[in-house]
Parts: C-alpha cells; sequence; structure tokens
C-alpha cells in the first residue's frame, strides 16, 4: 500500500519533491536541482540523455546553419555597403555609421568568426554526441552543448559586433542576441543550472564591451537592450527551472514505475519456480495439472490471451466434483442438437438417454 501511494502521488524518491526547496538538501544540490540519492542521479541523466539526444543533436545542426547563413548576410551587405553606401534595410557593416572614416570594412575578419564560431564548435559537438559512448555523453551532453553553443553565441553576437562593426546598430544585434538567450535554452531542454551560466556569461561579455553605448545622454538604445536582456535573462531562468522540476517530476514516476514492475516480475518468477517444485511424484495427475498451469500462469512473459485461456482451465480442473460432467444447467436454455421441448422440460436424465451411446464414460457419471 505504500509503495503504490508513493507511485500514485508520483513521489517515488522519499528525499525528492517537485517543490524547489526542501529540507535535508544541501545548497549545491538545491541549486543544480539534483536528486539527493547519487544513483537516483545517475539514472537521471542517463534517461535524460536518451531523451534529449535527437533534440540536441538536430539544435546542433540548425544553429549552424542558421549562422551560416547569418554570416553570408554579413559578408554580401558589408561588401555592398563599402562599396555602394549604406540603406535603411542594413543589418551588418555600414561605413556611414562609424566614428572613424578611414575604418573600412574587413571581410577576412567575418570568415575567421565564421569558422571558429559558427562551424567548429557545433562540428565539435556532433561529433562528441555522435561518438562517445552512451555513459560518457550522460554527463557531459549538457556541459558540451552550454559552453560550445553559449561560446558560439557570445563570439558570433558580442565579440564579432566589437570587433567588426564596434559603432553598428545597438537595436539590432541586441535583438539577435535576445532571442539567442531566450529560445535556445528552452528549446534545448537545457538544466536550470545550465541555462544560468549560459545567460549569465552572456550579460557580462555584453556589458564589458559595451560599457561606453549605455550612456544615456548619447542614446537610449544601450539602456534600454540592457534592460531588456536581463528580464529576459531572469525569465529564461525560471522558465527552464520549472520546466525541469517537470522533467524531474516525470522521470520519478517513470523510474517508480519500472522498479514496481521489476519487483512484480521477480515475485512472478519466485512464485512459478515455487508452483514448478510442487509438481511432486506423490501428486496425483490432477494435482499436477494444475500446479502446472499455475506455474505457466505466473510466467511474466505470457500474454494475455494465454493467460485467459489458462485461466479458464484452471478453473475447469479445480472443480473436481464435475470433472467428468459437463455444466448441462447451461445447455438446456442454449439449446441443444437433438434435444425437443419435451426432453428439455424432463431435464438431464433425457439428455443422458440421448448422449448415452456416444458417450460411456459420461453416461456412468448420469447413474447409468
Amino acid at each position: 500500500m505504500q509503495q503504490g501511494g508513493m507511485f500514485a502521488s508520483g513521489m517515488v524518491f522519499p528525499e525528492y519533491s517537485s517543490q524547489v526547496l526542501e529540507s535535508g538538501k544541501t545548497w549545491s544540490q538545491w541549486l543544480t536541482m539534483s536528486f539527493a540519492n547519487p544513483e537516483h542521479e545517475r539514472e537521471y541523466k542517463k534517461w535524460s540523455w536518451e531523451k534529449n539526444r535527437r533534440r540536441w543533436i538536430l539544435m546542433s545542426m540548425a544553429l549552424m546553419g542558421w549562422t551560416m547563413l547569418l554570416y553570408v548576410q554579413y559578408i554580401v551587405i558589408g561588401l555592398v555597403s563599402q562599396s555602394r553606401g549604406c540603406n535603411s534595410f542594413t543589418t551588418a557593416y555600414c561605413p556611414d555609421e562609424t566614428d572613424i572614416p578611414s575604418m573600412r570594412y574587413i571581410w577576412k575578419w567575418d570568415v575567421g568568426f565564421l569558422f571558429v564560431g559558427g562551424i567548429l564548435p557545433f562540428a565539435i559537438i556532433l561529433m562528441a554526441y555522435i561518438r562517445m559512448s552512451r555513459e560518457t555523453m550522460s554527463y557531459w551532453a549538457g556541459p558540451l552543448f552550454t559552453f560550445f553553443v553559449g561560446g558560439a553565441v557570445n563570439l558570433n553576437v558580442l565579440v564579432r559586433t566589437r570587433v567588426v562593426d564596434p559603432d553598428g546598430d545597438f537595436w539590432n544585434f541586441g535583438l539577435l542576441n535576445l532571442v539567442a538567450i531566450i529560445i535556445i535554452p528552452i528549446l534545448a531542454n537545457l538544466p536550470s543550472f545550465l541555462t544560468m551560466l549560459f545567460v549569465m556569461s552572456n550579460l557580462i561579455i555584453m556589458i564589458a564591451l559595451n560599457t561606453g553605448r549605455f550612456n544615456t545622454r548619447k542614446s537610449l538604445a544601450g539602456p534600454a537592450v540592457l534592460t531588456y536582456v536581463c528580464l529576459s535573462a531572469v525569465t529564461t531562468i525560471i522558465a527552464t527551472r520549472l520546466l525541469e522540476v517537470i522533467e524531474r517530476d516525470q522521470f520519478a514516476v517513470t523510474y517508480g514505475m519500472n522498479r514496481i514492475n521489476r519487483g512484480l516480475r521477480d515475485r512472478l518468477q519466485g512464485l512459478q519456480r515455487q508452483l514448478s517444485s510442487q509438481a511432486a511424484d506423490f501428486d496425483s495427475p490432477l494435482e499436477k495439472s494444475i500446479a502446472t498451469v499455475k506455474s505457466i500462469m505466473a510466467n511474466p512473459v505470457t500474454d494475455r490471451n494465454t493467460f485467459e485461456h489458462l485461466e479458464k482451465v484452471l478453473g475447469w480442473l479445480s472443480n473436481s466434483d464435475k470433472l467428468f460432467t459437463p455444466a448441462l444447467e447451461n445447455q438446456l436454455h442454449a439449446g441443444v442438437a437433438g434435444v425437443d421441448e419435451e426432453q428439455e422440460v424432463r431435464g438431464p436424465g433425457a439428455i443422458c438417454q440421448i448422449l448415452q451411446p456416444a458417450h460411456q464414460t459420461f453416461t456412468s457419471s448420469c447413474g447409468f
């Protein structure tokens, strides 16, 4: 009863609940939301890797393709703007925006950033996800994704803008950065602790590289973008934490159900061995037959259809008082071949007379 109550409520692990703060946990376990039992945490990481493996591979491929398209846009617009001037739709380098007249667009910088921040990190992630073992990736899949994807976002959006286009539109790359820190952790289903590292590193690098642009006397774009990014960072951390609570509860119920099933399977196998051993030589053939049927029914791999048929056989064999007598009372109302209405009224005695020539054993049980 206690085990069933734990499963019904989802509380499979006594030391874990869906509440974020729980007594008996260390501060590090509260921060990372890990189970108090290390064995449960190891099983959860394996389960999470199997569940999210395809998601992380597809996201890595999509991000690599999106980054390559972004750099193609940077290079094309940068070269066109350098030779023909800016236009109102530019989202890359524009010579009219820079405070340094002698500064020119250097496309080789973008090619270098494309390789270092758009191809290399995602290629490393894909190689690790495809080639590394399940045991290894269950521990390192999340940290690898956070380190390389987070580094790629910081490099492509923040560092690249500072080097190639330092006086570009702050709203443009600010919005791009905002979308990245919201969409990537949530779609990747990153743990809340790794999401915190992802967005906080992004926020720190953005502030460090753009301190001069947060002056309200010059423009309101810097302070506005910083405010939006800070609010988005907090929102993303809270959202991923709630999602992780749901996922850990789902794992707890799944793990508990598997544990209960394993226990029931072990008990059935033990019962099967016990019933098989009961068929001793001093038992009658009928008792041996009943014990054998029970043993087959206790086999965990017996399918439902076979189990139902064996259950009927067991019921028939267990009724030893009428072992050789058909259930005539069930046949009278359904109608028996060769029995007219008058014989049906006369009852089983008339039926015994009809069946006597073909069934000597049966008619002997009728008293003939």
